[in-house]
This record gives structure tokens, C-alpha cells and sequence, in this order.
């Protein structure tokens, strides 16, 4: 979910050093992971859990303090700080796989004064909705995938909004995308444990429903070879969108869409979202096309959504498809039981944003050493299928 504040990329250094590991989501640092014999480099791969809905966020452990603890943690490209629950937090969610950080248990906390912070696009029912939470942040000792520890601005929420919809299962959140100091990967890279490279791959599997590569690109979570696009952001990982198409019909675009892992939907500009529309609803045999377009939500039938058109991007040497069943969302909170919705929205003021629905088709990578972003179709054996005492051995030509 991207942040009001500003957020500044920092680089790091090729994949280069030992084999990665496989950590497990509920291990804490101590426990040696399983080598990989394919991820190259010193990247380790996570899995992770969560969804689109109702967890609304991909999620994996970060371990936090001395002696460490596990936190659970929202995987946000769209900021760049890291922020666990706190002690006694207000409107938190407390349920596992949450966990509540007191400074008083770890040797190595300190104070470092107080945080208030403005999110968009976490409010289900109003996308461009301001989403707050406050609290104090300390200085401590963080690790992430068995690399660390290394010492990390952490925020420890005391209170957050009543529309802060995704957060309401897991309360957690690691933005990838800041400063040394704050951005854990980007910190764990400076000080030379690992690369700034990571990647997320989001499918359900045996043992969880994604993974997170940390420090390196793991071939095996895609059914195809990575191919990558610049990154021309700035402040947030940015791909340029040439053109959009569906039903046969192509839009031009000509913008820059931010990559958010916060986000669950796909928010497009409103021209954009006006044309895609009107192609889309054209075809008057797609059932309730002018409903969904309106923001109502529908039961379907397996044919009447599979009538509905591939929806594609078009960036710069890659394209992207999200077919019906990605973007026609079924267990949405706007929604009644058995209900679908439509996961496009006009991004207004928020602009255009690829979240998580489009993204879940792929294995994406963040390479901030060569500003750019790689996309492969996700191998549905590999993602959400790895785990401690399991070495990688499929090999993707």
C-alpha cells in the first residue's frame, strides 16, 4: 500500500556468496533452515501465507528483539518501513499468527520517539480512504529468513484506524521499498548479509500459499523465464503500462502504474477505467457487466464467469493477463456469501496501481541493484510447496 510520506530507493550489490536456505513461516531464527541447491547466490526463500481475501495481504515472519520473537507481517512493496503490533495496541487484531511486541522483553530495544502514518488503499470500500495508525518506534535487532540480525527502526502500533480493512487478520507490516535503517532488506543488504533482491510468488500450495525469496531470484517458482522491464520510479517500484486490451479491443495508456503488494485490487486511472468499461460491457451476453462496473456484487455461475474476457497489460516487452476468475472476486468483504466482485476499481487521485490480483498470476522480482522488475508465470508445483527439510531440485529451462 503505498505511503503519504516519501520513500527513497537505496541499491545493493549483485547476487554474489554461499547457498540460500528455506525458512519456514512460523521458525524463529535460530533454527537452521534446509539448503537450496538452486536459488543462486545468498538469498533465502520464505513461505508464506495469507490471500487476496479475506486475509486482503500476503504475509510471512520477521523476527524481532533479544532474544528474537516471531512477528507476522504484511509484504508491502508500496512502503518502506516495518511495523509489528504493540503491547496493548488499540484495534489491533490479537489472534494468531499475531504477536505483541513489548520493548521491556528485549535487551536490545531503545526508544526512539513516536510514529503517526497515512496509508491509501486499504479501505475495501473507499480505495483513496486514509488508513492511520500511531505509535512508538524503537531501535532493535531484526532478522528476516534466517539473514540478520541487523538493527531496524521498528514501530510498534498502539492504536490504528476502524477502516484499516488490511490489516484485520494479519497486523503486521514490512514495506520493501525505503531507507537503509528502516527497510529490513534494504538494511540487511547494506550491512552485506544479502542482495536487494527479493521476489513473492503467490499460489497455494502444500505447505503454504506463497513464497518470499529473499536476496536472490529462485528460477523454480516460475513456470517460464523471468522476464524483466525497467523500473522507473522513483519513490515506489514503477513499470510503464504502453496499453491495456480487452474483449479485443486495445486502450491506450501511456502511464506509469506503482507495483503493490499492499494493495488487493487493480486501481487503473479513471480515462483508463471508463474505456475499459465500455469495452468490456460491449459484449451484452457477459451477465452483469453495468452491475459490476457499478461497484454491486453478484452470485455467478462457473459459465458466466468464464464467459468474461482475458483483461492484459502491456509494458515494456511484457505482458500481463488476468483472466476472469482474477479479476471476478469471490469471499470480498463488500460482498455477500457466495458473491463475486469486481477486483478494478478507478484509482481517482490514487492513480493507477497493480496490487496483488495481477500479481498473483506470476512470480514477481524486485531488483533494486538494476532498477528493474521481473515477471515469469508462477510454476504452480514450486510456490506455496516449500519447506524446511525440502531442497529445491525442479530446474525450468
Amino acid at each position: 500500500m503505498p505511503h503519504t510520506a516519501s520513500i527513497l530507493a537505496a541499491s545493493a550489490g549483485l547476487v554474489s556468496g554461499g547457498s540460500p536456505h528455506v525458512v519456514p513461516v512460523h521458525m524463529h531464527q535460530e533454527h537452521r533452515p534446509a539448503l537450496s541447491a538452486v536459488l543462486k547466490g545468498n538469498g533465502h526463500d520464505i513461505p508464506a501465507d495469507g490471500a487476496v481475501f479475506p486475509t486482503m495481504m500476503y504475509y510471512a515472519m520477521v523476527q524481532v528483539g533479544t532474544p528474537s520473537h516471531d512477528y507476522a507481517v504484511g509484504l508491502d512493496s508500496g512502503s518502506g518501513d516495518l511495523f509489528v503490533e504493540g503491547a496493548g495496541c488499540t484495534g489491533c487484531t490479537v489472534a494468531p499468527p499475531n504477536n505483541q511486541y513489548d520493548p521491556s522483553k528485549s535487551s536490545t530495544s531503545k526508544a526512539k520517539g513516536t510514529f503517526h502514518h497515512s496509508y491509501k488503499t486499504c479501505d475495501m470500500t473507499n480505495p483513496s480512504a486514509s488508513c492511520t495508525i500511531r505509535g512508538n518506534q524503537y531501535l532493535d535487532q531484526v532478522s528476516l529468513g534466517g539473514l540478520g540480525p541487523v538493527e531496524v527502526k521498528v514501530g510498534a502500533i498502539q492504536s490504528e484506524t476502524t477502516n484499516f480493512d488490511t490489516k484485520k487478520v494479519v497486523g503486521g507490516l514490512m514495506g520493501l521499498g525505503g531507507f537503509d535503517g528502516e527497510d529490513v532488506l534494504a538494511t540487511l543488504a547494506n550491512a552485506g548479509k544479502c542482495d536487494r533482491i527479493w521476489g513473492l510468488c503467490m499460489f497455494e500450495g502444500s505447505h503454504s500459499n506463497g513464497t518470499m525469496t529473499v536476496g536472490g531470484v529462485d528460477p523454480t517458482l516460475a513456470s517460464e523465464n523471468v522476464k524483466y522491464v525497467p523500473d522507473t520510479g522513483f519513490i515506489y517500484n514503477t513499470v510503464d503500462v504502453s496499453s491495456v486490451s480487452v474483449g479485443g479491443q486495445q486502450i491506450h495508456v501511456g502511464d506509469s502504474a506503482i507495483l503493490d503488494s499492499g494493495t488487493n485490487i487493480l486501481l487503473l486511472g479513471s480515462s483508463v477505467y471508463s474505456q475499459v468499461k465500455k469495452g468490456m460491457c460491449a459484449d451484452s451476453s457477459l451477465t452483469n457487466c453495468e452491475g459490476f462496473w457499478s461497484n454491486s456484487c453478484f452470485s455467478m455461475s462457473d459459465a458466466e464467469i468464464d464467459k468474461y474476457p482475458t483483461f492484459k497489460l502491456q509494458l515494456d516487452g511484457v505482458q500481463l493477463e488476468m483472466t476472469s476468475r482474477e479479476y471476478l472476486l469471490p469471499d470480498s468483504p463488500l460482498a455477500a456469501p457466495g458473491q463475486y466482485c469486481l477486483g478494478i476499481r478507478d484509482g481517482g487521485r490514487t492513480g493507477f496501481i497493480i496490487g496483488a490480483t495481477t500479481m498473483r498470476n506470476y512470480y514477481v522480482v524486485f531488483d533494486k541493484k538494476n532498477q528493474r522488475i521481473g515477471w515469469g508465470k508462477v510454476n504452480a508445483k514450486t510456490c506455496g510447496s516449500v519447506s524446511a527439510g525440502e531442497v529445491a531440485t525442479e530446474t525450468v529451462v
